[in-house]
């Protein structure tokens, strides 16, 4: 599970000994505290500082911090909705997933999908109860079309957090792709579009290589005509949507300079720890 200083945000997976991975739509957003605003411009700027958690408790005080890992964003692309993160203690985590390398003439569809999600949007429909516990979920599906870059399946049920959850094929141990949309849910703003509003360049951000790296983008018909939230990360964290259809995902290996960064941490330890630590 994924959070920032306001709470938890969306579902996160450990793809490496420092590593970790989320969708790039859960990133939050703050006034640039060396140019705020402007008569003319407001900036603002990526957050870069979150934390991980596999499972949170909500208790009248606030939320427990038991078994919290902090990280900071490490590299992000916005389009094509992926975020890494690297942890900064300088400890392992003791378990992580491999990556499913899917050749080019493999193909997945009328396989079953396995995905695990955090559903973080449940967490403030408990807000009078004095405990409640937020664990990973996983749900079952089926694959039912696939391109070069992303698989589509079937879900049951999802909710809002469930962005960044890991999709497998059942029965495979290695994490094959990211989940990152629904097609019955609202879209989300690539950028803030008010005119107002710039964001802040950063050297964390990439650029795709080649042009099969685009995002996917649904047809008018298959969006909902609600509208987006007014927040920074897609309102995943305060809006309950119980979504059944259609999911998107990446598929990570074929997103090259995502594999490349993964890569980079696996030996990316921090000074202030051991790689022979474990938490």
């Amino acid at each position: 599970m994924l959070g920032d200083a306001e709470g938890p945000c969306a579902t996160a997976i450990a793809v490496g000994p420092y590593a970790v991975l989320s969708a790039a739509h859960a990133l939050t957003k703050c006034d640039d505290p060396d140019n705020g605003s402007t008569r003319k411009k407001k900036t603002r700027m990526y957050n870069e500082q979150y934390w991980v958690q596999p499972n949170i408790v909500r208790e009248i005080g606030g939320y427990s911090e038991e078994g919290r890992v902090h990280l900071e964003l490490y590299k992000f692309h916005v389009g094509n909705d992926w975020a890494l993160f690297r942890r900064t203690d300088g400890k392992e985590f003791p378990e992580y997933a491999g990556i499913y390398q899917l050749k080019d003439t493999e193909n997945v569809v009328g396989k079953h999908a396995m995905i695990h999600h955090c559903p973080v949007s449940l967490l403030p429909q408990f807000g009078g109860a004095r405990q409640y516990n937020l664990a990973c979920n996983v749900e079952l599906g089926m694959f039912q079309s696939q391109s070069t870059h992303h698989v589509y399946y079937s879900v049951a049920k999802l909710y809002r957090g469930s962005s960044g959850g890991a999709i497998y094929v059942n029965g495979s141990s290695l994490l094959l792709g990211m989940h990152i949309e629904t097609w019955t849910d609202v879209e989300y703003d690539v950028e803030e579009s008010d005119e107002d509003v710039r964001i802040k360049e950063t050297p964390k951000r990439v650029d795709s290589e080649e042009c099969p790296y685009v995002p996917f983008t649904l047809k008018v018909d298959q969006v909902s005509s609600n509208k987006k939230r007014k927040s920074d990360s897609e309102g995943i964290a305060s809006v309950v949507s119980c979504i059944t259809g259609q999911g998107g995902a990446i598929i990570i290996c074929k997103f090259k300079r995502l594999m490349h960064y993964i890569d980079e941490l696996q030996t990316a330890v921090q000074p202030s720890g051991s790689s022979s630590d474990t938490s």
